[in-house]
């Protein structure tokens, strides 16, 4: 497992206060004294002592785990710097890291070094949440939440859940929205009681302003957990291995009803799929389902792979037909280790130019030219 920094490494987070709010009887009381503790907290906003060329950046962190999905967004202002996780990926501290370097690099850059490790200053931190599987929200709930001395998440945008989490006849340790979710809303509860929490409904989109752009949030239009949908899920399981039913079927499920994320700044886009996949040529899936209900909405410059790149030859096809606007800067990344290996081939084959992380964090600037990209090898 890849060490983080040292400042990390100092810091060993308990979560006394949710352990004692798994009491029915003290949890109103817990909540009530983190809400005021955080109201009366007096503290500087890192954010506001950046300074710097306004724009947008989206990093794809560089993560340990083969299927990791973590992103960080900065939208650099005139008066101060807006902060934005996506995702998070799995406990291994690469997305907590790199809060806590950006947080560091702007004390440093005033003259603040010694405060590093003060909890005067704090970084505001936007959470951005496809959906709730551990290799996007761990990082969340074990490291991001939980450290109130350095940061403040404000607010978390993600996706109703599945009626799924009412069907207990499978492994429900795999069923993110039945187990993570309601981790995080605790954990959050806690330790970041003013978060703002914005749920998008099945069928629903959103616009959240950027300094220099904007992101819009397409949820699916139909819960996959729903019972029609979730039989053609169990039934590819089915012809795999029967077992995988029981164990996958709640995996399937909240994969297909990501919630889809465009950034747009400059005139340039840049798309995130979540997890959604496509397995079948002739049938419609979840991702044939997102493409037809938004269409032009949702075409952008580059497209994040679904499912870490782990995607198969019909993903590519829609890929190319109806999500990446072709150009001088087009480009399709892969997020998982495995991301080349297993899509290169089909990628090449569709004359689609692609990007992957497995050498290190990959960087996009918006500019007016067009997504400018970097890699800044291992993380």
């Amino acid at each position: 497992m890849k060490q983080v920094d040292p400042l990390t490494r100092k810091i060993t987070w308990r979560m006394p206060a949710v352990k004692i709010c798994e009491a029915a009887a003290l949890k109103p009381c817990v909540h009530a004294f983190c809400r005021a503790r955080a109201k009366l907290s007096r503290y500087t906003a890192v954010n506001t002592l950046s300074k710097g060329k306004a724009g947008v950046t989206l990093r794809f962190l560089k993560h340990a785990d083969n299927k990791s999905d973590g992103f960080l967004l900065l939208d650099q202002g005139e008066k101060e710097l807006h902060v934005y996780l996506i995702d998070g990926g799995l406990a291994t501290g690469e997305s907590f890291s790199a809060l806590l370097r950006l947080r560091e690099s702007i004390l440093q850059a005033n003259g603040l070094a010694n405060k590093v490790h003060s909890p005067r200053y704090k970084l505001h931190v936007t959470l951005l949440i496809s959906h709730f599987h551990i290799d996007h929200v761990n990082d969340l709930l074990h490291n991001v939440l939980p450290c109130r001395k350095f940061l403040r998440v404000t607010a978390a945008y993600f996706g109703a859940p599945s009626v799924f989490t009412k069907d207990t006849n499978h492994f429900t340790l795999h069923n993110g929205d039945l187990s993570h979710r309601p981790n995080f809303l605790r954990i959050a509860a806690c330790y970041q009681p003013m978060m703002e929490k914005h749920v998008f409904a099945f069928g629903e989109s959103g616009t959240l302003p950027l300094q220099n752009g904007k992101i819009e949030f397409f949820m699916p239009p139909k819960d996959w957990g729903e019972k029609q949908t979730a039989d053609f899920i169990a039934e590819y399981y089915q012809q795999n291995d029967p077992k995988k039913v029981y164990e996958s079927l709640s995996v399937g499920v909240v994969n297909a009803n990501s919630l889809w994320m465009r950034i747009t700044s400059r005139g340039q886009s840049l798309l995130l799929t979540g997890d959604v996949t496509k397995r079948f040529d002739d049938k419609e899936e979840a991702m044939n389902q997102v493409i037809a209900y938004y269409g032009e909405k949702l075409r952008s410059h580059v497209v994040k792979m679904p499912h870490h790149g782990l995607g198969r030859n019909q993903t590519v096809a829609l890929i190319k037909a109806h999500l990446l606007i072709p150009g001088e800067h087009a480009c399709v990344v892969l997020t998982g280790n495995k991301g080349e290996e297993i899509a290169g081939d089909t990628l090449r084959e569709y004359d689609l130019p692609f990007i992957g992380n497995n050498q290190g964090e990959i960087e996009f600037s918006f500019t007016e030219g067009g997504l400018i990209r970097t890699a800044k090898g291992a993380n």
